[in-house]
């Protein structure tokens, strides 16, 4: 029997170590699960990167920049076609303009639902991504559950062979003793 004792240690240390990988893996699934739920109830995983100030200063300045340019170029446009009949309709020019103004905030607005919506909807895969990544981790440790697992079958394999051959020894030599002895009976029954 002491010729199983490594077989008997890498049996016990690819057990250990397959329980640890398993438990770290059900954590990661727990985690997972945790977070799902977190996200069910209407909450976030992690920062909605859609609301970082940076991120909102910088969609206000194109925004704004955009949209003060088109008015701009609409009410040059409009006093240009003023002079160019000699400035008759000036009053509707100004009417025009105010009505430019007017038109631009409502696209503003429109704009800023727009992406409010699609930095919405950005959030929304950000955090399930979030969620997701105990899984990414859970996957990474499969691979050394699964080597713990086939190491601990072959350390038991080991543990059969020699388990076998040991009473394969003895059962050979059992074996021999007694054909010897029905050999010595035979020989002096006659």
């Amino acid at each position: 029997m002491g010729r199983s004792a490594p077989a008997t240690a890498a049996n016990d240390t690819y057990g250990d170590q397959s329980k640890t990988a398993f438990n770290a893996e059900q954590a990661d699934i727990g985690k997972f699960n945790a977070n799902e739920t977190t996200l069910a109830s209407g909450k976030n995983i992690g920062a909605d990167p859609f609301q970082q100030t940076g991120y909102l200063a910088n969609q206000n300045k194109l925004q704004s920049e955009s949209l003060n340019t088109s008015a701009d170029a609409a009410k040059a446009a409009m006093a240009r076609n003023s002079r160019a009949t000699g400035g008759l309709n000036g009053s509707q020019v100004v009417l025009g303009q105010r009505d430019v103004g007017l038109k631009t905030g409502q696209l503003a607005d429109t704009l800023t639902a727009q992406r409010s919506a699609n930095d919405y909807k950005s959030n929304l895969a950000w955090q399930q991504y979030l969620a997701g990544m105990p899984l990414q981790a859970a996957g990474a440790e499969a691979p050394a559950y699964s080597t713990a697992t086939s190491g601990q079958g072959n350390a038991l394999n080991n543990l059969t062979s020699l388990s076998g051959q040991q009473y394969g020894f003895w059962g050979g030599l059992a074996g021999s003793a007694l054909g010897g002895a029905g050999l010595g009976a035979g020989i002096a029954m006659k």
